[in-house]
């Protein structure tokens, strides 16, 4: 007997909670491939997604990602997923697992916490064999990533602005003032 088709609605809450429940849930049912098409990747930043993660690979199930700027590429490339990195943008993020059930995440606020909506279809693959065509179209032409940027390098070479001064020249004002 085949299961029926089912759409759960998710709504933001202040730690994405709700969000992570339905990852963790299809990634732990996870038994071929993961498939994710996002803008960046946000979720990976989530340590008990990180876990949820490292358990399937652990089982042998592979992970495929596709973004436009991704994150924790170090991460991903460490946990043996392969990692896209493509030029056509994304609205909606989606997360295909064995190729019938999948969560669409509307868009929303690039690395904003709490404010995540969507829905998690279980049994639907019809509807995720469209987002698996889609996903492949992207991959043909974007850049598989084998190896990121050290992250010591990248901060080097683009300093994060903490909305201080931190001109170390001027340390002995500073102190001695």
């Amino acid at each position: 007997m085949n299961p029926e088709k089912k759409i759960i609605n998710y709504s933001s809450d202040p730690l994405d909670e709700e969000f992570r429940k339905y990852v963790m849930e299809l990634f732990n049912s996870a038994k071929k491939e993961v498939v994710i098409i996002t803008g960046e990747g946000q979720a990976f930043g989530y340590q008990d997604i990180r876990w949820a993660v490292k358990n399937a690979r652990g089982r042998g199930v592979k992970y495929r990602v596709y973004a436009t700027d991704p994150l924790y590429v170090n991460k991903w490339l460490a946990y043996g997923c392969d990692v896209y990195k493509g030029k056509e943008g994304v609205k909606d993020h989606y997360l295909v697992v064995d190729g019938k059930s999948f969560i669409h995440s509307y868009p929303h606020d690039r690395r904003k916490i709490g404010v995540r909506e969507g829905e998690v279809h279980s049994n639907d693959p019809k509807a995720a064999k469209e987002i698996l065509d889609r996903f492949e179209r992207m991959v043909s032409k974007a850049e598989k990533i084998s190896m990121a940027k050290d992250p010591l390098e990248e901060i080097l070479e683009n300093p994060r602005d903490w909305g201080i001064e931190t001109d170390a020249s001027k340390v002995d004002e500073v102190i001695y003032d």
